[in-house]
């Protein structure tokens, strides 16, 4: 019985204790010695928790209008009224130094023993008037900001509405005339530029002239005028000079980092070289000459006619105005094209000194002209045998025989292919800046390079794609 109740009391100890956590399964003992298995361990860094700092910041500028989704309404709101908020601080708090200072100008005595008994604003004038003429150009910029500003703003009371519908200018929104009341705001915001830039000049010459006598005998005035020089200059550069040099450095090197890829080069329109025809206007360089050219005569003396005043205008016939309308350049040129026959690719026009590559310096090969049509450049004879052959064709019988049109990718090589059975001319790349260059050529200075074109520097601009807006 003692045992029982030991074993009873052993126990109840035992049960008290909680369960384990994972079960322990019992395996057979194997007398086969264990090897002790190693579980891989697996360590994951730290998270960085995002920084105080940061969250208030982006905060603080997504509140201004500075961050946060783009083009969104909201934004656009809190950007313009910060912008607002801030032009009519900077401008009040300028109005406000410039009337103080002058102020104390015209209470207190120049310190100058050379005027005594005069204050500083009766002995710099100038330079004071110059200050309060900068005052009154702040208020009319602040009048026009807070008028263009309560403009944009959705205003749909009914005598707002009837109101500027009597003074809208239906033309344009920044259209002057007629003059109405919007036109001598948008006069005035366009005159601005010009009265500030006026103004800055203006006070650089009252400075350059009387800035050492008024700073010993009018210290106040001149330091309003210095205050205000300051603030403009850095207003221009902070606002922009350093934005338009930023724009433009970011600018350059992402076009000269980027490089156009193959499906954009591939975009490029291909274009074929035809030399200019014998009738253009633009005649090549005459060749050199390798003997002294004659001295010809002075020409004499035309005689001057009597009676200048009572001669009659020439008679025009009416024979050769009709033959300058028929005969228009574009019938011309389009003759000249229609000599080489219809070709894959568009035709060029080059005079001779650009018809060479500017990367390889290889010459721009034209295709073969036609028979039949004759060129002042080429030789009479066979100018005479052609017509010749097309005579007697002309009054031989013609027996009309059915053949299959040829197709679009056997055209190219049916009316470039040369009567010796040579290669037909390479195409060109016309670039956006009217320059052309052999496809192969241009294509790895582009995809390798830069894109830009290696003679003007200009950048090239990728046609969209058809369909596209």
């Amino acid at each position: 019985m003692s045992d029982n109740a030991a074993s009873h009391r052993g126990i109840a100890p035992l049960a008290a204790l909680p369960a384990a956590r994972f079960p322990i399964q019992m395996s057979p003992i194997s007398s086969e010695p264990r090897t002790p298995t190693r579980t891989p361990v697996t360590f994951t860094a730290p998270q960085r928790r995002p920084q105080r700092t940061t969250a208030l910041g982006r905060r603080v500028l997504e509140v201004l209008g500075y961050a946060g989704v783009d083009r969104s309404p909201q934004r656009v709101r809190r950007r313009r009224l910060v912008q607002y908020l801030a032009i009519v601080m900077l401008s009040l708090s300028q109005i406000v130094i410039i009337i103080v200072l002058t102020v104390i100008a015209g209470e207190r005595k120049s310190p100058h023993p050379e005027y005594p008994d005069q204050t500083e604003l009766s002995v710099c004038p100038t330079l004071a008037v110059w200050s309060l003429l900068w005052a009154g150009r702040l208020l009319l910029r602040l009048y026009l900001v807070s008028w263009q500003f309560f403009r944009g703003r959705p205003i749909t009371t009914s005598w707002w509405l009837r109101w500027q519908d009597r003074h809208r200018v239906s033309s344009s929104p920044d259209a002057i005339c007629p003059l109405t009341w919007r036109g001598c705001h948008v006069l005035l915001e366009k005159l601005d530029p010009f009265i500030t830039g006026m103004w800055f000049t203006m006070a650089i010459l009252f400075l350059g002239y009387h800035g050492r006598r008024c700073q010993r005998s009018a210290p106040t005035v001149s330091a309003a005028m210095y205050t205000i020089i300051v603030v403009v200059s850095t207003h221009f550069f902070v606002t922009t000079m350093i934005p338009m040099l930023l724009d433009r450095t970011q600018a350059e090197e992402l076009n000269d980092r980027s490089l156009l890829s193959r499906e954009e080069v591939d975009r490029i329109p291909l274009v074929l070289y035809i030399p200019l025809p014998s009738t253009s206007p633009i005649t090549p360089p005459p060749p050199a000459l390798s003997h002294s050219p004659s001295i010809s005569p002075y020409p004499t003396p035309a005689e001057r006619k009597r009676f200048v005043f009572f001669r009659l205008p020439p008679k025009r016939s009416k024979t050769d105005g009709m033959d300058l309308e028929c005969a228009s350049p574009s019938d011309a040129d389009s003759e000249w094209e229609r000599t080489f026959g219809p070709s894959p690719y568009p035709l060029v026009r080059l005079p001779d000194n650009r018809a060479s590559c500017g990367i390889c310096l290889e010459d721009y090969e034209a295709p073969r002209r036609l028979t039949g049509r004759g060129d002042e450049r080429s030789e009479s004879g066979s100018h005479a045998h052609g017509g010749n052959e097309t005579y007697e064709l002309a009054g031989a019988q013609v027996t009309e025989v059915r053949v299959e049109s040829p197709r679009p990718m056997d055209a190219g090589a049916l009316q470039l292919a040369d009567s010796d059975h040579s290669d037909a001319p390479a195409p060109l790349r016309l670039l956006s800046c009217g320059h052309v260059y052999h496809q192969l050529c241009v294509d790895r200075w582009l995809t390798e390079n830069s894109r830009r074109c290696p003679h003007c520097k200009a950048l090239v601009e990728v046609p969209r794609r058809r369909g596209t807006v």
